[in-house]
């Protein structure tokens, strides 16, 4: 149960509990076979006294963690590992949203820089950007062209505001569609 020479990492409370000849529970020391490899052991005893008090030894077990150890080692160090890729992705994500945030500001100054409207609209016809250009051409208010709006009723007011030379706003998209 003692300390012996392939002792490598014994715990100071192992090394204390021997020399007070005191009881110990489930102690983790490092130890050394003949072939130099590294195995892990958990040793528990009970120091045994007779009825005078004296010390006749230890009464206890070792037993062999190391598969357990290494499994802990391991999650630790795959912990680890994912904290710093998890850290350099957060680096990576944060220039490349500042490369975002400088060509969206640039794209932003050419698209009220453009003399004509502009207006960029998905597939239900909802705005996704526009310049000022574009609400002074329609004489419809910049809210109307605010990211989300309904492109259809822009148009709506288009017609009706004379902007654009059709009857409808039907008209409207199939002179567009015919470009």
């Amino acid at each position: 149960m003692g300390s012996r020479r392939g002792d490598v990492d014994a715990d100071p409370a192992y090394d204390l509990a021997i020399a007070t000849r005191q009881s110990f529970r489930n102690n983790l020391s490092r130890l050394v076979r003949a072939d130099g490899t590294n195995f892990w052991i958990s040793r528990s005893a009970i120091a045994i006294y007779d009825e005078d008090g004296r010390f006749l030894g230890y009464r206890g077990a070792c037993r062999d963690v190391t598969t357990e150890f290494q499994a802990r080692l391991d999650l630790e160090n795959s912990r680890r590992a994912l904290a710093d890729a998890n850290e350099r992705l957060e680096q990576v994500v944060a220039e490349r949203t500042e490369q975002l945030a400088a060509r969206t500001r640039l794209l932003d100054e050419v698209n009220e820089s453009i003399a004509d409207g502009l207006c960029v609209f998905n597939e239900d016809f909802c705005i996704i950007a526009s310049n000022q250009r574009a609400s002074e051409i329609s004489g419809a208010p910049p809210a109307k062209w605010a990211p989300g709006a309904d492109l259809r009723r822009l148009v709506e007011i288009g017609v009706a505001a004379g902007v654009y030379e059709v009857d409808s706003p039907d008209d409207f998209a199939r002179a567009r569609l015919a470009c």
